[in-house]
């Protein structure tokens, strides 16, 4: 099962970090972030090796979608 569900943790982060690239849509993004929060929670004490991964996800994703949303203002302000 740990495979699995850091797999499946892989996954959806890259799902994710195409709905950054493609969407640039914040909210959407903002729910696999509390996802993956819920789950380190969850699974910090039975399982710390998927809470580490989880935790992970999340950063990996707020830091995207913060470069992303500079790159954006950065490209905005040059107009």
């Amino acid at each position: 099962p740990l495979v699995w569900t850091l797999a499946m943790l892989t996954v959806a982060t890259l799902l994710a970090l195409l709905v950054i690239w493609q969407r640039q849509d914040s909210a959407f993004t903002l729910v696999f972030v509390w996802a993956f929060a819920a789950i380190a929670v969850r699974q910090s004490v039975t399982n710390p090796a998927i809470a580490i991964g989880a935790s992970l996800a999340a950063l990996m994703i707020l830091l995207a979608l913060g470069a992303f949303k500079t790159r954006l203002l950065g490209n905005s302000s040059s107009l």
